[in-house]
């Protein structure tokens, strides 16, 4: 299980592209995510993963996410059912429900968490 911290609001109604808070890391392949959105109620991440990009099962206690594959294809695990995701393709991944996921190439996903949740560890963007 990943920990998670409340996000507090942007505060802003619109956020470009530019301006968006930048988390690049870099396991086995690499991984920036970018904090597009913020509210009292929701988290829009935009996520590029490099092929290759395995993050190990885990779960999140406290929120709901909606993903959609913007771009590339990957496989998605979400409990005891496994998913080829195409982009286009959108999952959801219950409250305490195990998940992971694997880009088969370079990747973009769109995740929207409820509540607004960061659960990458030991990141900057706050």
């Amino acid at each position: 299980m990943y920990s998670s911290d409340p996000l507090r609001p942007l505060g802003k109604v619109f956020v470009t592209n530019a301006e968006a808070k930048t988390d690049t890391r870099r396991p086995a392949a690499p991984v920036t995510l970018k904090t597009m959105m913020v509210t009292d109620g929701v988290l829009m991440i935009e996520i590029k993963q490099g092929k290759g990009h395995k993050p190990p099962p885990h779960s999140h206690p406290d929120h709901d996410s909606i993903l959609y594959l913007a771009k590339g294809r990957m496989s998605v695990t979400i409990g005891d059912r496994t998913f080829i995701a195409n982009a286009g393709d959108a999952w959801h991944h219950p409250p305490g429900v195990m998940h992971h996921s694997e880009a088969f190439e370079d990747c973009t996903v769109v995740e929207i968490k409820n509540p607004p949740r960061q659960t990458w560890p030991d990141s900057p963007v706050k």
